[in-house]
């Protein structure tokens, strides 16, 4: 028993060891595929004229409108001092689970959504099973 405890104290003493990129594994969003290796990405251009490059947050937002998570609050804003919404909320949230909001149509019960707006066909009321 005390020769098993001990391999497991070696191996977690390995993987404690290892950088963590070695065992890291990239999902990609818009492919629904992993990648084995982070890449690096080459320089991506900053849409949004409230983001700026000594923002700690830069490389964040330019993370998540690359890998389709967000797409900013407006046509070159990404309102990082702003509140989200439960749309914007529900929205990401569903991008990062991968849901169709096509598989969603239908009449949602919420009034602070829009029906255009992509959550709206998400906030829809589910039937219990």
């Amino acid at each position: 028993m005390k020769r098993i405890i001990s391999i497991i104290l070696l191996i977690c003493i390995i993987f404690t060891i290892l950088p963590a990129d070695a065992m890291a594994a990239v999902y990609d969003l818009n492919t629904s595929t992993i990648h084995s290796e982070i890449s690096p990405t080459p320089e991506q251009i900053n849409p949004f004229a409230d983001i700026s490059k000594s923002d700690w947050f830069y490389d964040d937002v330019l993370y998540v409108l690359e890998n389709g998570i967000f797409n900013g609050s407006g046509e070159d804003t990404f309102s990082p001092y702003g509140t989200m919404t439960r749309a914007m909320y529900v929205t990401v949230i569903g991008r990062i689970a991968g849901i169709n909001p096509d598989d969603y149509l239908g009449n949602g019960s919420f009034a602070d959504v829009e029906e255009k707006a992509m959550a709206h066909s998400l906030l829809k009321p589910q039937r219990a099973l």
